[in-house]
């Protein structure tokens, strides 16, 4: 299937969900797994839309729009998967090393 892919998408907003459950909850940071598997599944999801698009270039094909909104929405998701593990890596450095 090329495109969105609704088990990748299910399991993203899974753990986004379970994170924020979490946080409520434990009244604990639950962020770090939830952005790992944000992470992992956007930045596999996005690998298989760019091997879409390589086969449809090598192809002569037109794409579909819908390869380039999964690849914009796939791409959304990893940049905030990696921006979020930044901020918590530099929180966690901040309140170890002058807290």
């Amino acid at each position: 299937m090329v495109g969105l892919n609704p088990t990748a998408l299910t399991c993203v907003a899974v753990s986004l969900g379970a994170a924020v459950m979490l946080t409520i909850r434990t009244r604990k940071i639950a962020w770090g797994p939830a952005l790992i598997a944000l992470l992992l599944f956007s930045g596999y999801e996005l690998l298989h839309v760019w091997w879409a698009e390589f086969i449809y270039i090598d192809d002569n094909k037109p794409m579909p729009t819908g390869i380039y909104i999964a690849r914009d929405l796939y791409l959304i998701g990893l940049c905030a998967g990696v921006l979020g593990l930044a901020f918590m890596a530099v929180r966690y450095i901040i309140v170890r090393m002058l807290g």
